[in-house]
Parts: C-alpha cells; structure tokens; sequence
C-alpha cells in the first residue's frame, strides 16, 4: 500500500505543475466622452480677422418718438405734470455730413392749461457726441405756445462738409435738444424733456462722398 500511495502523491504534483496559471481578470475602467456643452466651453472663440470696421449704432438710450402725438398729448393734459414735452423731431431733409442747411418740425405738447409767456423762443442745438457744449443751433423761434399740440418749424442748421470717411466714422451721429428760453433772462436756455426725462435725440448723419 506504500508504494500506492507514493504513486498517487507523484502524479498529483505532476498535474499541478502541468496546469496552466490562472490569468486575473482586468478591472474596468470607464472612459468618459465629454459633452456638447464641455466641448463648446473649450472650443476657440472665433476672432474677426478681416480688419473692417463695424458700423456705428445709435445709442440704445435714444427716446423713441411717438407714434401718434395727439393721443400722447391728450394722455400728457390728464397725467402728468404741466409743462412742455417734446414728443417727435425730424430734420428735413435727412442728416448727411453736406453743406445743405437743414429745418427740424419737431412736435412740442403743453399739458398746462396756460399759454407759454409771451416772448418765449425756441431753437434746436445741435452736439456731437460727448460734448456738452453745442456746435450749432437754429435761429429762435418766436411763439407762444397755447395748450395742447403744437408742430413748430425750427431753421436752420447746416451740418457742414465732412465727406472723407474717416472723418464720417469719428462723427457717427449727432444729438439734438430743443430748448427755450423766455423774458427777463433771454441767455438761459431750458431743455424740453422727452416723456421719458430725456432732453437730447441721437440721429444718425450719413456720408456726402466716398473719399477714403
């Protein structure tokens, strides 16, 4: 029995020795694809690499005139307080950077229940922008102003030749104020506000030639 049980411990570790190893298994490792909104926050921001320039904009706190003025001063005459509000101005012919003198109708409401003093003037100023003096005016109007809706014709002012567009790009726009002024202190000057407290209009001023 001794030399069986010699035999079958021999050919066991025989067997052991012949198997192969085992192979651990490979642990999982997950592989995240970034997301759409990832990928578009890493992405380059494009840039502008044609050199032009980009055309001017109003400002965006430009007052818009009304539509309909009678029904804005009718609504002015039972709610809000007295006095004079300028609702629309229009420079005709169109702004351009020429030597053509322009005339402003511009629509002005008395929601008071008086007519303006007697020796009131009226006159439209014109800015560039940023200044707080102005670079031209119109002549005064003389007028009084009885309650109510009022078209006033205000002549006039010459924009001057600025035909090189270099020039055009510097002046994009101009800003007018309507203002008066009445007796004793004929030099004082009172901006007419807009409904909304604004008492200057920006207007686009276009180019008289194509001069680089």
């Amino acid at each position: 029995m001794m030399w069986y049980n010699l035999f079958c411990i021999a050919l066991a570790a025989t067997l052991f020795a012949c198997s192969p190893p085992s192979t651990p298994t490979p642990s999982a490792t997950a592989t995240v694809a970034p997301s759409p909104s990832t990928a578009a926050t890493n992405a380059p921001t494009a840039q502008a690499t044609d050199g032009s320039i980009r055309s001017p904009t109003l400002p965006p706190d430009t007052p818009t005139p009304v539509l309909d003025p009678a029904s804005a001063c009718a609504e002015l005459a039972t709610h809000a307080q007295p006095g004079l509000y300028l609702l629309a101005v229009r420079p005709v012919p169109a702004l351009v950077w020429d030597r053509v003198p322009r005339q402003f109708l511009v629509n002005v409401c008395n929601s008071s229940t008086e007519t303006t003093a007697a020796g009131t003037r009226f006159v439209v100023f014109a800015y560039f922008p940023g200044e707080v003096r102005p670079r031209g005016q119109t002549s005064e109007l003389l007028v009084r102003l009885e309650p109510g809706l009022h078209e006033l014709t205000l002549e006039s002012w010459t924009p001057g030749l600025q035909n090189h567009l270099s020039a055009c790009r510097l002046q994009p726009w101009i800003d007018l104020s309507v203002a008066y002024t009445f007796p004793p202190d004929l030099s004082t000057y009172h901006p007419i506000p807009f409904v909304d407290g604004k008492d200057k209009v920006a207007f686009a001023v276009k180019c008289a030639g194509n001069f680089p």
